[in-house]
C-alpha cells in the first residue's frame, strides 16, 4: 500500500478563501455585483510574503477571527454569508514563483499558483494555522480524503455545465 501524499493547509481571510475555492452561489453572486472580478474565478495565486517547496494538496482554510474589509466592499457583499473557521476547499499547488502572470498576482508577492480547486460540500471545522504547514490531524486528513474520494465536493465547471 502506498502512503498517503501528504496534505499542507493554509489560513486565509475572507473573502479570498472562497476565491479559491468558490462555490455556485458566490460565482452568481459576483456574476452580478463584480463582473470584473467573476470573469477571473476561480482565483489561481494566492499572494504570501514566503516560499514554500511543498507541491500538491493544499486544503484552504478560511480563517476565523479576520476578514478583509477592504475586499468585501468592493464586492458588495457582508462578512456574514461566508464559512469562517473551517477548511472550505482543497486545491493543488502547483508553482511557487514572484513573476506569475495572473490577474490575481500582486507585484512584489511570492505567488502560489494553485490549480483544480475543489468547493468541500462539508466545511471542516478546524483551528486554523499562522503559517502553511502539514496536516497531522487524522481526524481532518480522513474528512478530507473521504470528501475528495466520495465525490463530494464541487468546482466551477460542474456550476457551468
Amino acid at each position: 500500500m502506498q502512503p498517503a501524499e501528504p496534505i499542507w493547509i493554509a489560513s486565509l481571510w475572507q473573502p479570498w478563501a472562497d476565491l479559491v475555492c468558490p462555490d455556485a452561489r458566490l460565482a452568481t453572486l459576483l456574476n452580478k455585483t463584480t463582473p470584473a472580478w467573476s470573469e477571473h474565478l476561480p482565483k489561481d495565486v494566492e499572494n504570501r510574503t514566503r516560499r514554500i517547496s511543498h507541491r500538491g494538496l493544499l486544503a484552504i482554510h478560511a480563517a476565523a477571527g479576520r476578514v478583509d474589509r477592504a475586499a468585501l466592499a468592493t464586492l458588495n457583499l457582508g462578512a456574514g454569508r461566508f464559512v469562517r473557521g473551517a477548511i472550505v476547499g482543497v486545491v493543488d499547488l502547483v508553482g511557487v514563483s514572484t513573476s506569475d502572470p495572473s490577474w490575481w498576482a500582486t507585484p512584489g508577492a511570492v505567488h502560489w499558483k494553485v490549480a483544480r480547486p475543489r468547493r468541500l460540500l462539508s466545511p471542516i471545522v478546524t483551528p486554523g494555522p499562522q503559517s502553511a504547514r502539514t496536516i497531522t490531524d487524522p481526524g481532518v486528513l480522513r474528512e478530507i480524503r473521504r470528501q475528495l474520494d466520495g465525490g463530494l465536493v464541487s468546482t466551477l465547471e460542474q456550476v457551468s455545465a
